[in-house]
């Protein structure tokens, strides 16, 4: 099966506080990504969602791609083409198994 992360964004939409962002990932981010992206709620830091997607998803077209890529917190970075955290979020948003 073939996945192509930038034909689908399913790992890109979630709730409310759905990828938490720790201090090592915001040394990765610059100071204006951590102003556009992250959001506090009481000591934990989380990606901003808005309509249902993570803030940073640009989202176009059927053409989904990270503003942030190389700064991504590390959950996002366990999300592999294929992987469990991947079918799981193609179910969650019930997109077939293969692009």
């Amino acid at each position: 099966m073939h996945f192509d992360c930038q034909t689908c964004g399913a790992c890109c939409y979630g709730p409310e506080e759905y990828v938490a962002v720790t201090a090592v990932d915001l040394c990765r981010m610059s100071t204006p990504q951590q102003a556009r992206y992250v959001s506090k709620t009481g000591d934990r830091l989380f990606l901003k969602m808005v309509h249902g997607h993570c803030a940073a998803l640009h989202a176009r077209q059927d053409h989904f791609s990270c503003r942030m890529y190389g700064a991504r917190p590390q959950p996002c970075k366990l999300v592999e083409p294929g992987s469990r955290e991947c079918l799981t979020a193609r179910q969650r948003r019930r997109m077939s198994d293969v692009d």
